[in-house]
């Protein structure tokens, strides 16, 4: 296997990983108690 090729694979798998990671955030966010008990959690913190 080339590395050019071997490359190009890595750079698709990331391409997928921050697909899924968007789709994923955004399917959490569709959910409006769940971005309410976040901001929550995030607050008390301080």
């Amino acid at each position: 296997m080339s590395a050019t090729r071997r490359r190009r694979g890595w750079q698709a798998m990331a391409w997928l990983a921050v697909v899924l990671a968007l789709l994923g955030t955004l399917l959490l966010y569709r959910d409006p108690d769940f971005a309410v008990r976040l901001a929550d959690q995030l607050w008390s913190c301080f």
